[in-house]
C-alpha cells in the first residue's frame, strides 16, 4: 500500500488496484498531489517526467468518480465525468495504460481519443459513456464541435505537460474544448516547469484561485540527462559528427530530433547509409506506419535509432 494513502479513506476497489500495482512508497509528487487534489481545488503543478504524476493525478481522478457513483446511486451520471488531455498519442497510450489498471476492481471504462483512428469508430466510443477520456486537443475538438462527445457533466480536466502543449500550438484547441466543459470542474495542470512564458496566460482562463506545487528546482534539468553542445562549420560536417556520434557511441538507444519531417526523412537516409540501424518517425505518417516502425523497433532491440519530428532540434 502507498505510504501515503494509508490516512486516506480511497474507494476499496480502488486500493484494491493500488495493492495490486504493488507500489510500496508514494513518490513525492504523489505524496504533495494526492491529497491536495482530493480537497477539489484546482493545482498548477511542476514536475520532470518519471516523477510518478500520472498517477499522482489518476488516483484523485478515479476516487472522485467513484464517489460520486456512489452518491448518486449504480446508474451514475451521463457523459464524461474526467477528461485528461496530453500532447501526443504516445503519452495518450501510456496514461490509458496507467487509468486501465487502475480502473481494473471498478466498473469504470475509460477510452482513448487521438487522432489517426477512424472517428466512426470513436464516435461509437463516446456512445458507450465511458466516465474518462484520455484524449490529444485536435481530435477531441473535432469530436466536440460535431457533437459525439459530451462534457457537460465533467468533474475534472486534466491538462498533462502543458507547457509541450503550448509549445505544438494546442492553445487555442484547449480554450475551446474548456468551453464545452462543466463551469465547476476541477482543473489539474501539469508541466515540466510553471515559469512557462504562456502558462499564466492559460491559467487565468481556466483555473480558479489555484494553488501551486513545485517539484524540484525551477527550471533544473532533468536530473538523469547530460547535456553536451556540439559545434559544427557546417551542414556537411555537422552529418560527418552524427554519424561519426551514432556509429562509435556504444548506445542501447538513440532519439535523434529533427525540426522538420524532411530533416528527419533525411538523417534516416543518412544513417542507412553509414550502415546504422534506424527507422523514422513524424507527424505526416499514418498510425499503420507507426506501428510498422514500432514493430521494426522491438525486431532490431538495442539497435534500433528512432528518427522524430519536434518543434525543438539540437540538430542545427
Amino acid at each position: 500500500m502507498f505510504i501515503v494513502l494509508e490516512n486516506l479513506q480511497l474507494d476499496r476497489r480502488l486500493q484494491l488496484a493500488l495493492d495490486a500495482l504493488d507500489y510500496s512508497e508514494a513518490t513525492e509528487v504523489q505524496t504533495q498531489v494526492i491529497p491536495a487534489a482530493l480537497e477539489g481545488g484546482d493545482l498548477r503543478i511542476s514536475a520532470e517526467t518519471g516523477s510518478g504524476k500520472t498517477l499522482a493525478y489518476l488516483v484523485p481522478v478515479v476516487q472522485r468518480i467513484l464517489a460520486t457513483r456512489a452518491e448518486a446511486g449504480a446508474q451514475g451520471q451521463a457523459g464524461t465525468l474526467a477528461l485528461v488531455l496530453v500532447p501526443t498519442r504516445e503519452l495518450a497510450r501510456q496514461v490509458l495504460k496507467h487509468c486501465r489498471a487502475l480502473l481494473a476492481k471498478t466498473p469504470l471504462s475509460v477510452h482513448g481519443i487521438t487522432g489517426g483512428a477512424d472517428f466512426k469508430y470513436q464516435q461509437s466510443l463516446f456512445r458507450k459513456n465511458p466516465e474518462i477520456i484520455i484524449a490529444t486537443p485536435g481530435r477531441l475538438l473535432e469530436h466536440c464541435e460535431r457533437g459525439s462527445a459530451d462534457l457537460r457533466s465533467l468533474q475534472t480536466l486534466v491538462l498533462d505537460e502543458a507547457d509541450r502543449m503550448l509549445d505544438m500550438g494546442f492553445r487555442d484547441d484547449v480554450l475551446k474544448i474548456n468551453g464545452y466543459c462543466a463551469p465547476e470542474r476541477q482543473v489539474l495542470m501539469l508541466s515540466a516547469t510553471l515559469q512557462h512564458r504562456e502558462l499564466g496566460v492559460i491559467s487565468q482562463s481556466l483555473l480558479r484561485e489555484p494553488r501551486s506545487i513545485a517539484i524540484g528546482a525551477v527550471r533544473a534539468p532533468h536530473s538523469s540527462i547530460f547535456h553536451q553542445l556540439i559545434l559544427a562549420d557546417s551542414q556537411e560536417h555537422k552529418d560527418k559528427l552524427l554519424a561519426a556520434l551514432l556509429g562509435q557511441g556504444e548506445f542501447q538507444r538513440v532519439l535523434v530530433f529533427g525540426n522538420k519531417r524532411s530533416t528527419a526523412v533525411r538523417l534516416a537516409g543518412l544513417l542507412k547509409y553509414h550502415k546504422l540501424r534506424c527507422a523514422c518517425l513524424h507527424g505526416e505518417m499514418t498510425t499503420e506506419e507507426r506501428r510498422e516502425v514500432r514493430s521494426e523497433e522491438r525486431r532490431v532491440g538495442k539497435e534500433c535509432l528512432r528518427l522524430c519530428r519536434s518543434r525543438w532540434s539540437p540538430y542545427h
